[in-house]
């Protein structure tokens, strides 16, 4: 498969980890701090809206029919299922953003991660993977989430032990232990990978 090229040098950071880890609340961080350069891409999911969400914000939620016809066209640079439910990256507004010359930042599960990483050349790519603090703590930040059945947080933890046994494939991996040391920690990585 041939990889894709921008035609600017604008990098595609990937933020992966567990679910509960704390990828979209570092993701919203640095999308607050700089909004005039990085680019939100909003991935389309099947899955039901929290009550916390927005449509359109966080992301695009749509019917599997409509998720299904989607994937037929290619319209994903990504997509997978995740605990049940499907998960896409939409192709044209990330490029977009990129040949705007807008950082693109995508929270990804692993497989996300790994169908893009053959997708997009390695200078065009910047995966991060948030590391858990330890199980308690997931659990701890899983269940805020509100109910959740003793089967689904069963599948969540065994998904977050699969998920962090490949953190060692990102090209930095850091512990979300204290949110402003982690963000400080991303903050860093991010700015050094854009060059400033």
């Amino acid at each position: 498969m041939r990889k894709i090229e921008s035609v600017n040098s604008a990098k595609c950071f990937v933020i992966s980890a567990p679910s509960g880890a704390g990828k979209t609340t570092l993701e919203r961080r640095l999308l607050a701090d700089k909004p005039d350069v990085f680019y939100n891409s909003v991935s389309d999911t099947t899955r039901r809206k929290r009550s916390d969400e927005i449509d359109g914000r966080d992301y695009n939620f749509i019917s599997v029919a409509e998720f299904k016809s989607k994937v037929d066209s290619g319209e994903y640079l990504e997509w997978a299922e995740v605990h049940g439910n499907f998960y896409g990256t939409p192709k044209t507004p990330l490029f977009d953003a990129m040949n705007r010359g807008l950082f693109p930042l995508l929270v990804l599960d692993i497989q996300g991660y790994f169908q893009i990483r053959k997708k997009l050349s390695y200078d065009r790519l910047c995966p991060i993977f948030i590391l858990p603090p330890d199980e308690d703590e997931l659990v701890r930040r899983i269940g805020k989430r509100g109910k959740m059945s003793p089967e689904d947080l069963k599948i969540r933890l065994r998904n977050s032990k699969n998920e962090c046994a490949v953190a060692g494939e990102f090209k930095y991996c850091l512990t979300n232990d204290n949110l402003d040391v982690a963000y400080s920690i991303l903050k860093f990585i991010v700015e050094k990978e854009m060059g400033l």
